[in-house]
């Protein structure tokens, strides 16, 4: 359990970092809500495409589609939380930012990608397996128990032979 609370944090810093350095290419103005929440809205879908189940596992790309939705929601959600309710809560990054924690991305995006992915961390440490290990079995071949699922073809065979 540890170990997947640590992957959380992790992915969630990661994506929050991708973001952080592609709005500083873009030379993105941070004071702008429209940069706000559209960075906050990919922070969320990257991390539904990465953290939990992630979308390169086989059998995974609908849930993962689906976390990505729900996470870009998540996420914008987030964000205006804390530029409304935490206004006074200060941060000091250096270089990296100063001022309000919702006016420095370097500082407000990975709190949100981190908590988002935590919490699609812990779903899919409880959730259940979506892909219980089932043998297949051909077709015309009875199953391994023994039993036959088809009577009537087996009654068939039997009184062709003899």
């Amino acid at each position: 359990m540890f170990k997947r609370l640590v992957a959380g944090v992790g992915e969630g810093c990661a994506v929050a970092a991708i973001v952080v350095v592609a709005l500083r290419a873009l030379a993105a103005d941070w004071s702008s809500v429209g940069v706000v929440y559209a960075a906050s809205v990919v922070v969320g879908l990257l991390t539904g495409l990465v953290a939990g189940r992630p979308v390169w596992r086989p059998g995974s790309k609908v849930e993962s589609s689906v976390k990505a939705v729900v996470g870009a929601f998540i996420a914008a959600t987030t964000m205006l939380g804390i530029r409304k309710w935490l206004p006074h809560v200060n941060v000091d990054l250096g270089a990296h930012g100063r001022g309000p924690l919702g006016a420095v991305p370097t500082a407000a995006l990975p709190i949100v990608a981190s908590a988002l992915a935590l919490v699609f961390e812990i779903d899919h440490a409880f959730g259940p397996d979506p892909s219980p290990h089932r043998q297949r079995i051909p077709a015309g071949e009875p199953p391994p128990s023994g039993d036959s699922v088809n009577h009537s073809s087996t009654r068939a065979k039997r009184t062709e032979r003899g």
